[in-house]
């Protein structure tokens, strides 16, 4: 799944750096998808609902999240000690260092106090509202919320009540941006973990070429969904119909994770699959800085899309990718062997 998280991750820069409309939104809910299925796997086959299975949990969660974060928080920070708030809130408005204690604490938990997080500013990695969102789900997965497949489906249909609730009656930032929109796609991976084993059947003997074509099924999927909502926001001007595709985004979601939890490594490369998905991570927190140095460098106040958005993109993604590698490189792997002995604790313990 690394190739595909990196993908969706480029999605996010391809969004926010060029101004591409929509993907990057969409992309954050496909993350979602992910993380539900993944962490239910986790917390069922290797931590459990123990106290010492959630301990386990949380460190291995916070030794994966929080020494990359705090890197690029620390480097991010001195870039815009160095530029100055003037030019930082010109290229992205709650870009800029905080000044009070309670902006500091958020801004290094991860955790904005608000349940619309990315309202919250300053935020030094803005695209660090998302965060908020994947811990409180965590925390709930490891709580037991998809603990069985009955309380999984109640999840889901309370899920799917809010997602149709907020798209008829509420804002759209309730349908994508509030900790609330994270229900249905999170609980959807949660799902997909229950229906794995009737999921290998279903796709059992297919070839590569097969597995290809679902994924990139998957893909038209989401870009006829970002098209249908691009026309309703500036075309039929219909509110409903654009926030209605947010939630629709985990159809294809659920397909790709779908085929590749049954293609296994078939699909990718194992060696370039595994690069790619350690790389998703740092490029996902840490390409609007390294926007905010090319907008600098280029002498342009704020991405958009066309030439600007290319040369935005050019210059800083290759920037984003080389600091990415180093954190991995030199923060992730090191702290990956402290991760997988908590790992073999906990599997053993489960055994």
């Amino acid at each position: 799944m690394g190739t595909v998280r990196f993908l969706l991750a480029a999605l996010v820069v391809v969004h926010h750096v060029g101004g591409a409309p929509y993907v990057g939104q969409h992309a954050v809910l496909f993350f979602y998808v992910l993380s539900g299925y993944l962490m239910t796997l986790v917390m069922h086959e290797r931590y459990g609902y123990s106290g010492k299975g959630l301990r386990d949990f949380w460190e291995n969660r916070a030794l994966r999240l929080y020494p990359a974060y705090l890197a690029v928080l620390l480097f991010s920070c001195l870039v815009l000690a160095i530029l100055g708030k003037d030019v930082s809130r010109a290229f992205r408005g709650g870009l800029y260092l905080p000044s009070t204690f309670a902006e500091w604490i958020q801004n290094v938990s991860m955790l904005f106090f608000s349940l619309t997080p990315n309202e919250v500013v300053p935020r030094v990695s803005p695209a660090a509202w998302a965060l908020t969102v994947e811990l409180v789900f965590y925390f709930l997965i490891s709580l037991g919320i998809s603990k069985t497949l009955k309380r999984t489906l109640i999840w889901l249909a309370l899920s799917a009540v809010y997602s149709v609730w907020a798209a008829l009656i509420l804002d759209f930032k309730w349908s994508y941006f509030s900790i609330f929109s994270g229900s249905l796609p999170f609980s959807i991976g949660a799902l997909i973990y229950f229906q794995r084993e009737r999921m290998a059947k279903i796709f059992a003997g297919k070839s590569l070429a097969a597995y290809w074509l679902l994924l990139l099924s998957s893909g038209g999927l989401m870009l006829a969904i970002v098209i249908i909502r691009y026309l309703a926001m500036f075309k039929l001007e219909s509110a409903f119909v654009q926030n209605i595709m947010m939630p629709l985004t985990a159809a294809p979601a659920a397909l790709a994770v779908a085929t590749l939890i049954s293609g296994g490594g078939r699909i990718f490369p194992k060696k370039l699959d595994t690069l790619l998905g350690d790389l998703s991570y740092p490029v996902y927190i840490s390409h609007w800085i390294f926007a905010l140095i090319a907008g600098a460098l280029l002498g342009l106040k704020a991405p958009s899309f066309g030439i600007d958005g290319a040369m935005l993109m050019a210059v800083s993604f290759p920037m984003t990718l080389i600091a990415s590698y180093l954190v991995v490189r030199f923060i992730d792997k090191p702290i990956n062997r402290t991760r997988e002995r908590i790992r073999k604790r906990s599997e053993a313990r489960l055994a």
